[in-house]
């Protein structure tokens, strides 16, 4: 896919696709060096699965959304496979 191109240009997807009506389109939210936590997190809770695994995926998800994200069965996976450090 041409977005895990490491020249895909990723600045400005957040402004341009957080509130798309196509989930497609919302998951390119997380390719934005620029989106925030609070933005990630709210893609986190979005209609589309694909979106909310996305969101879910990112090292930027605030630890308790992370946490609740790993009793959700739809989300597991990709909460599990977070990269964000582990709480001590």
């Amino acid at each position: 896919m041409a977005t895990g191109h490491p020249r895909f240009p990723r600045e400005g997807l957040a402004a341009r696709y957080a509130d798309h009506p196509d989930g497609i389109y919302r998951q390119l939210v997380v390719r934005d060096p620029a989106a925030g936590p609070d933005l990630i997190e709210r893609l986190s809770h979005d209609p589309d699965v694909w979106t909310r695994q996305a969101a879910t995926l990112d090292p930027r998800l605030p630890l308790p959304r992370l946490l609740e994200a790993l009793a959700l069965p739809e989300l597991a996976s990709s909460a599990g496979a977070n990269p964000a450090p582990s709480p001590r």
